[in-house]
C-alpha cells in the first residue's frame, strides 16, 4: 500500500506534526508499506496536495488535523480510487468519532497500518462536500465567529456560542423534501449525515454514513437557560428528548430564504445565497473506518 499523510501544523490539537512523524515512522518502517509526507501551510493546500496524489495513485490518503483538514482532503477523493485516512488532530474530531477512529494518535495510526478500507456516503451542499454535518441558523454564524476568533478549543467556541445567542434573530426558512414543503424560523438546522458536531456533541442520534439518508435536525427557538440546559442533552445522546426538535429523513433537500447568509460544512463556515440545495451521494467515498 501507498501512502501519503498530509499534516495540518495548526490543527485544534496543537501536536507537533515532527512528534506525529517520529509515531508514524516507528509504527510503519517496518512494514511493506510504502509512504510520504506532505504539509499545509494555508487553507486549500490539503485539497490540491489531495489532488495530486489522486493522480500519483497513492492508494491512502491521510488527513492529519481536525474536521477542516478531513473535509479538505476528503472532498479531493470522492469517486476516486484512492481511499481517506484520519489522524485526529482536531478540537472537536467529530469526523473520526463518527468514522469509529480511535482519538489516542498512536492507536489510530496503528489502525492505517492495517486498515479497514469500507465505502462512505458524502453529503453535497451548493458546490461543497461534507462528511458529518452542514447547518444553517445558529450553529452556522456560531463557526463564522469561531473561524474569525482565530482561537480553537470548547471554551471559546462557548464564550462565543454565549456572545452570539443574545444577538442572533432566525430567519424564516422554506424547507422541500419528500413532496412536503414546510416554512420554520428555527434557532438552527443540521443536516447531519453522522451522527454529532465533535466532542461527543450527537446532534442526529443514530445517523449512519452508508445508509444513503441524511437526517434533518430542526432546533426550534428558545430562551437562553432553555438553551443552555438543552445543550447537555447532546452530550448525553437524548437531545431528542427536548420538545423543541424535530428530525426528518431525506435523500434531497432545497432550503429557500428571503436573505443572504451563511451555512457550513463540517464546521467551515460559507457565504449563501437565496436558495440552498443540499443532497447525498451513496457510497461514493472510500474511507478507513471502523465500520460495517
Amino acid at each position: 500500500m501507498k501512502y501519503l499523510f498530509i499534516l495540518n501544523p495548526i490543527s485544534g490539537a496543537q501536536k507537533s506534526p515532527f512528534r506525529i512523524i517520529d509515531v508514524i515512522d516507528s509504527i510503519f518502517k517496518d512494514s511493506d508499506h510504502e509512504y510520504e509526507f506532505a504539509f499545509t501551510t494555508q487553507p486549500g493546500d490539503a485539497s490540491k496536495i489531495t489532488k495530486k496524489a489522486v493522480k500519483d495513485k497513492f492508494n491512502i490518503i491521510v488527513a492529519a488535523g481536525g474536521d477542516g483538514t478531513i473535509n479538505e482532503v476528503a472532498s479531493g477523493l470522492v469517486e476516486s480510487d484512492s481511499a481517506l485516512g484520519i489522524i485526529p488532530l482536531g478540537s472537536g474530531n467529530g469526523i473520526a468519532r463518527s468514522y469509529r477512529i480511535p482519538l489516542n494518535i498512536k492507536d489510530s495510526i496503528e489502525f492505517l497500518a492495517q486498515p479497514k478500507i469500507v465505502k462512505v456516503d458524502v453529503g453535497k451542499v451548493n458546490k461543497h462536500y461534507f462528511f458529518g454535518v452542514c447547518g444553517m441558523g445558529f450553529d452556522a454564524r456560531i463557526g463564522k465567529k469561531f473561524q474569525e476568533f482565530g482561537t480553537r478549543g470548547p471554551l471559546p467556541y462557548f464564550f462565543i456560542g454565549v456572545r452570539e445567542f443574545i444577538h442572533y434573530k432566525p430567519e424564516i426558512l422554506k424547507l422541500e423534501f419528500k413532496n412536503k414543503s414546510i416554512e420554520v424560523s428555527p434557532l438552527l438546522i443540521t443536516i447531519a449525515n453522522t451522527e454529532q458536531y465533535g466532542n461527543g456533541a450527537i446532534i442526529s442520534p443514530g445517523s449512519n454514513p452508508q445508509d444513503g439518508i441524511l437526517e434533518i435536525c430542526i432546533i426550534n427557538q428558545m430562551s437562553m437557560l432553555r438553551a443552555i440546559y438543552s445543550s447537555f442533552k447532546l452530550f448525553n445522546n437524548k437531545i431528542k428528548d427536548i420538545p423543541e426538535y424535530t428530525l426528518y429523513k431525506t435523500n434531497k433537500l432545497r432550503i429557500i430564504s428571503n436573505e443572504i447568509g451563511v451555512y457550513h460544512t463540517d464546521g467551515e463556515p460559507h457565504n449563501r445565497e437565496y436558495e440552498t440545495n443540499i443532497h447525498v451521494l451513496k457510497g461514493v467515498m472510500k474511507a478507513c473506518a471502523n465500520l460495517a
